[in-house]
């Protein structure tokens, strides 16, 4: 990742209480990020689209089940598009299925993580995940190593 400045998060969340608690989850753990909230995908999508390619995010965590635009239709188009496929999206839903899990591994995402149920659980999957992210390993090519528990 890059040391030299704030790593820059975007959350696609249509929860509120849960982007909230992501956020406490970061500030637990002290790291220089600046977080973006979109609340739908079309919302995601469109910032995706504007954003100069030295905005665009480092990481996206995305939210499976949101309004007017879903998280795997979000999927499809990031890995689709050539400007925003390199962007690493760990998956962040309480949903989980096996051909769920699967299938979002086939369209390109990098990790699933399922959402905590608690805030120690939950401050333990980020800090995963930015290790992975620090190591450059957070892509993953195997589905028996794409979900990450805490």
């Amino acid at each position: 990742m890059h040391n030299e400045r704030e790593i820059r998060l975007l959350i696609a969340d249509d929860d509120q209480d849960d982007f909230e608690l992501f956020q406490e989850a970061l500030e637990e753990l002290v790291l220089p990020a600046s977080v973006q909230h979109c609340r739908d995908g079309v919302e995601l999508m469109g910032v995706l689209k504007l954003s100069r390619p030295t905005e665009l995010p480092d990481i996206i965590f995305l939210d499976l089940n949101m309004p007017q635009k879903t998280g795997y239709e979000c999927i499809r188009e990031i890995k689709g598009d050539t400007s925003l496929k390199d962007i690493p999206v760990v998956i962040f839903s309480t949903s989980f299925q096996p051909e769920i899990v699967q299938q979002l591994c086939q369209y390109g995402a990098d990790r699933y993580l399922v959402k905590p149920n608690s805030f120690k659980d939950l401050v333990k999957a980020i800090r995963r995940v930015f290790s992975l992210a620090a190591e450059t390993k957070l892509h993953c090519n195997s589905v028996d190593d794409f979900v990450l528990q805490p």
